[in-house]
């Protein structure tokens, strides 16, 4: 198995949204041993409610 995939063969990364009352919450991972965190962004509630 090789340590790199070859082009092409990439997997994309899965994006998790989670809203609550305090906002939104993404969670970007994947591909890899098993899923590494790629990212963690919260957007406030008061950001969301100006975006309406």
């Amino acid at each position: 198995m090789a340590d790199h995939p070859e082009p092409g063969d990439e997997e994309p990364l899965r994006l998790v949204e989670l809203d609550t009352e305090e906002g939104r919450e993404g969670i970007a991972y994947g591909p890899g041993p098993p899923f590494p965190v790629v990212g963690v962004v919260f957007v406030p509630a008061e950001l969301l409610a100006e975006e309406s």
